[in-house]
């Protein structure tokens, strides 16, 4: 009995116990090789819309995949939203594709497409994903004013919800404010005074 208890305490504190690495929340080891594309109808019917999508999600959410991978995780993400072209979630995945892919209008206009879909999506806490990543994109098409303003509301959806301790979406945060100057931040190509 009393070894089962101080099991039941070991457990209870595991939760409580940081990870070394909370920057990269995807551990390169894990990122799935080559799994096959689905070529024919009856592919895509075995390789399911979630799979595909968790697949493309396992590659894009990680800033430091290889090119090629990323190549790879957009074409898994266009087949899932080619299954189901009504899932913000879907959507979102594909979005990030685009991003991380460096095509940052379809990007754009994808992330907008998954807010629109979310219930609610002024307020919708799925909606924070959505947006860190249009607050990034925005800012690689040269709208500092339209990026900070994004990243604010993702901030606001975050204290709302209570993720601060979501490490996926931290991980983006710190993505985004390394990429997006604050607003207090002076514009390189400002004069001094």
């Amino acid at each position: 009995m009393k070894r089962l208890f101080f099991v039941w305490i070991l457990t209870l504190l595991a939760g409580c116990i940081p990870e070394d690495n909370v920057d990269n929340v995807v551990d390169p080891g894990v990122i799935p090789k080559g799994r096959p594309a689905a070529q024919s109808p009856r592919d895509k019917q075995r390789l399911s819309a979630v799979n595909l999508n968790e697949s493309s999600w396992n590659i894009v959410r990680s800033p430091k995949a290889s090119s090629e991978r990323y190549q790879q995780a957009l074409s898994w993400a266009q087949q899932a939203c080619e299954l189901n072209r009504r899932s913000a979630n879907l959507l979102n995945t594909l979005g990030v594709a685009q991003y991380r892919t460096g095509d940052y209008e379809a990007a754009q206009e994808t992330l907008q497409q998954a807010i629109a879909l979310r219930p609610d999506s002024d307020s919708n806490k799925d909606s924070a994903w959505d947006r860190v990543f249009l607050a990034m994109t925005w800012q690689q098409l040269g709208n500092r004013n339209q990026a900070q303003q994004t990243l604010e509301r993702v901030r606001e959806l975050i204290r709302l919800h209570q993720l601060e301790r979501n490490r996926e979406l931290q991980a983006f945060m710190r993505e985004a404010e390394r990429l997006i100057p604050s607003h207090g931040a002076r514009s390189s190509n400002s004069e001094e005074t």
